[in-house]
């Protein structure tokens, strides 16, 4: 997604944009199984584990000024110079590294990337931009110690009634 503010003018134009993504991932084979001839009516979700490491969600956005200068002769579109604009705000910076789930479910979650806090009070009248500065979390996921190869769950009498 990319929000946008550009001034133009016949000669230049500038302006400033917020470049965000997110990148998703899912690394799983689901097997799903309903046995209706049971009664009660069974339900039963597999899933497989990945065996290497694999990275989930990738999170990021950066703010991007941007000038164009227009031809005197208008037969192509100019494109823009863009440069990334790096605060100075450290202070502002939240940097983490956390890891999950090794000791209890063998599966080794990492998150980890920084954040750039944006101040929560804003002046009446401007938006609130959360992701206005150079911002990166990424998740990944790797097997621990002895990690489950499947995980299986069942459901039974999963019937629902609508009234």
């Amino acid at each position: 997604m990319i929000t946008k503010m550009e001034i133009w003018s016949p000669i230049v134009n500038a302006g400033l944009k917020i470049v965000q993504s997110v990148q998703m991932n899912v690394p799983f084979k689901f097997e799903l199984e309903m046995n209706t001839e049971r009664k009660p009516m069974e339900l039963k979700w597999t899933v497989t584990m990945p065996e290497q490491k694999t990275r989930l969600v990738t999170i990021q956005s950066r703010p991007v000024t941007f000038v164009r200068t227009w031809p005197k002769q208008l037969t192509t579109y100019a494109e823009p110079q863009e440069k990334t604009v790096y605060g100075e705000q450290w202070d502002r910076v939240n940097t983490f590294d956390k890891k999950i789930g090794e000791n209890t479910i063998g599966v080794l979650f990492h998150l980890h990337g920084q954040w750039h806090r944006t101040p929560s009070d804003s002046l009446t009248g401007t938006p609130l931009a959360p992701f206005a500065g150079n911002n990166q979390l990424q998740i990944t996921m790797e097997p621990g110690y002895m990690p489950p190869k499947q995980v299986s769950c069942v459901l039974l009498n999963c019937a629902h009634r609508y009234y």
